[in-house]
């Protein structure tokens, strides 16, 4: 079969699934083996590993600004009319439609007074009375809401993907936190533009918000084409919309990264060309509901469709599956390990065995030491970071402030407009724009933050890399050393070049994958893609939290609290900046242009500085508690991966202490099954490498 048809085959979501399904049932086996010899650490990582991936199912977003046809989108997905879609702003909660035999809703209600929130469920024909802003009473039901989970035996559910319909953008800031509080968790986000109004003021600010996490993820739908009926003119649109994605993507990399430098083009690279894609959901849902296929294919439906899959397939899940392939190779390779120590082992004379033993310990305590000290390293690189990153963080209130009165001084205000008729309009105007160029500048600060925490771990994972080889190295040589003396018959002695060669350790340009996997490097280079092709490059006992959503943080474990906290704390939403009788006194006390924007400057300032105080944030100690976060959840990782195979090793070397002394009949007994073991594992083995050129091949496309 040619590349072609392989890769053609692949962009199907089904076959995506039975690929991952052969090779969970690969990582069960091998878990089970790793339980059975009590490689503890092995088996829980493909515990974690399997859990994830058992319970992983593509999650899709639909994004954007209301009335620009989301829910028809999603209804044209889905072949059925299963959301509501009205004249009017519809969603007010998130809607995630997923299979289930019996049509039906389940609310999910907020947590309340530290409780969790209860569920209820309801007949799929009340949906509207619940999610929905059509009237007073279902909106201020759904404000009570969660998420509801809409179950309805749908082939896309069952065979793709769950979709998500989300609250519209520019509905009011709490429903666009709402939509910003689940991206985290999906796997692709669509962002519906409208035809007639292309790529908003809003739609540019979401993209900017996407931008702190993953844009790679974003596919641009632009809705309603078949109103605009010349094809130039829709190619025009098209265009249009792609033109200016690409200026905003410049600018945010020239504010976080400086233009001209390494990390602005590498950030470019990374983010790749916007994918947009023109449809007409409408026609589209028509065609599938009245089965009239040319107009479905007028539609542009069916294509996007199949980019869709493409992008879940061949780049997300591409993902998922080399990280599940690399877990597989990283346990088989250290079952190996074990079992070749063992046999070795079993081989052996007493005597033999217990100067080996003690050789091998003496060894394992050096690298255990050196451990040590690695990890002392890591923790005064955590606390440097504090001390380079606090001064900046604790300026950020002052800088806050300069933000407003910039804003204020920009404004051009003419008489007019603070007459008695405009004047409190202007004030909210402009306590509008305060409140944007606020949030806007406390994000970038925060995304600046989270930069250079993650830059300083990259620059300890590549550090650990020295103490990796040594690792590997230490451990195959122990391995060998048992394997050879055990040896029977004169044969061959094995060298560490004999196990370069079968794969069972990595190469030293790749070692460093035994923490990561390749799929850090890839990433930063190329993006989702790049991780795919670069997961496939080492060994990889495997990372595996690039299974969740935003590669770049997940993948080092980041949390993502800091660079959302500090935006969502600025303003609770324009109507309490500026409102009602109390903004009309103000305004009204002085006619001077000047004293008016000077009013409205300290009113500003006040706000800001009340909602810091108000929040009861500690900048400082948020820091703190952010990078003991994130550099902790990399220490564990690093306990499980590295300092996980030292003591697996001696364990399995004081089972052996013990074992030596049984009989020969006893020993052999336990070859033969260590020897089945070593059959299965190899046949696995073969299988993963197999699935690892085929990743590779079609990743490379």
């Amino acid at each position: 079969m040619t590349a072609t048809m392989d890769q053609a085959e692949f962009v199907s979501v089904e076959n995506h699934r039975r690929l991952l399904s052969d090779a969970v049932l690969d990582l069960r086996a091998l878990r089970e083996h790793a339980v059975h010899l009590k490689l503890d650490e092995t088996a829980a990582r493909a515990a974690e590993v399997l859990d994830r991936v058992e319970n992983d199912f593509f999650r899709v977003a639909v994004v954007g600004e209301f009335k620009r046809g989301k829910s028809t989108l999603i209804n044209a997905l889905l072949g059925r009319e299963v959301l509501p879609a009205d004249v009017l702003p519809c969603s007010a909660t998130l809607n995630r439609v997923t299979y289930g035999i019996q049509p039906a809703v389940t609310l999910v209600f907020k947590d309340r007074d530290g409780e969790a929130g209860r569920t209820e469920t309801i007949g799929i024909d009340e949906l509207t009375d619940y999610v929905t802003k059509l009237t007073p009473e279902s909106e201020q039901r759904a404000a009570d809401i969660k998420e509801a989970v809409v179950q309805y035996p749908i082939k896309y559910c069952r065979d793709k993907a769950d979709i998500i319909d989300t609250p519209g953008l520019n509905d009011d800031e709490s429903m666009t936190d709402v939509t910003m509080s689940v991206l985290p968790t999906v796997d692709a986000a669509l962002l519906v533009i409208l035809a007639q109004s292309p790529f908003s003021s809003y739609e540019a600010d979401f993209l900017n918000r996407l931008l702190s996490r993953d844009m790679g993820r974003v596919l641009f739908v632009v809705n309603r084409m078949d109103s605009i009926r010349r094809p130039k003119d829709r190619e025009r649109i098209l265009q249009a919309v792609s033109d200016r994605i690409e200026r905003s993507v410049k600018a945010r990399a020239a504010e976080l990264h400086g233009e001209g430098t390494a990390e602005y083009d590498a950030f470019l690279a990374r983010v790749g060309k916007p994918r947009v894609y023109g449809i007409s959901g409408a026609l589209g849902l028509d065609g599938k509901l009245e089965g009239d296929a040319k107009l479905l294919e007028e539609s542009g439906l069916p294509a996007f469709e199949r980019a869709l899959d493409r992008f879940l397939t061949q780049e997300r899940g591409l993902i998922t599956l080399t990280v599940l392939n690399d877990t597989i190779a990283g346990a088989s390779a250290k079952l190996v390990q074990q079992v070749r120590i063992q046999e070795g082992a079993l081989q052996m004379k007493e005597n033999e065995f217990e100067g080996a033993y003690q050789e091998a310990t003496k060894r394992l305590e050096e690298l255990r030491t050196r451990y040590v000290q690695e990890v002392s390293s890591l923790d005064m690189a955590a606390e440097r970071l504090a001390l380079e990153v606090g001064p900046a963080v604790a300026a950020l209130p002052g800088r806050l402030e300069e933000v407003v009165k910039a804003t204020v001084a920009a404004r051009q205000v003419s008489a007019k407009d603070i007459d008695k008729d405009n004047a409190e309009r202007t004030a909210f105007e402009l306590g509008k724009a305060i409140n944007d160029e606020v949030r806007a500048a406390a994000r970038l600060e925060s995304e600046k933050v989270q930069l250079e925490i993650e830059r300083c771990m990259e620059r300890e994972v590549e550090r650990f890399g020295d103490f990796a080889k040594a690792l590997s190295t230490t451990l195959t040589e122990i391995e060998i050393h048992f394997q050879n003396l055990g040896a029977r018959g004169g044969a061959q002695e094995r060298t560490t070049g004999d196990y370069v060669a079968e794969g069972l350790i990595a190469a030293p340009t790749v070692l460093l994958s035994t923490l990561l996997g390749g799929l850090w490097g890839g990433y930063r280079e190329a993006g989702f893609k790049g991780a795919a092709v670069g997961g496939v490059a080492g060994l990889a006992t495997g990372f595996g939290a690039a299974l969740g959503a935003g590669m770049l943080i997940s993948a080092l474990s980041l949390p993502m609290t800091w660079p959302v906290a500090i935006p969502a704390m600025i303003f609770v939403g324009v109507s309490s900046f500026f409102g009602g009788k109390m903004a009309s006194r103000m305004v009204f006390r002085s006619a001077e242009i000047n004293a008016f924007k000077a009013a409205v400057q300290q009113h500003a300032v006040e706000q800001l500085r009340s909602s810091f105080s108000a929040s009861g944030l500690d900048l400082q100690q948020g820091l703190q508690g952010h990078i003991h976060e994130a550099f902790g959840a990399l220490r564990q990782r690093l306990d499980q991966e590295l300092g996980g195979s030292i003591e697996q090793t001696q364990r399995t070397l004081d089972d052996l202490s013990v074992s030596i002394h049984r009989s020969v009949a006893v020993r052999e007994h336990e070859l033969v099954r260590l020897a089945a073991v070593t059959q299965e594992v190899e046949a696995i083995r073969q299988r993963s490498k197999e699935l690892s050129s085929r990743i590779h091949q079609l990743a490379s496309h």
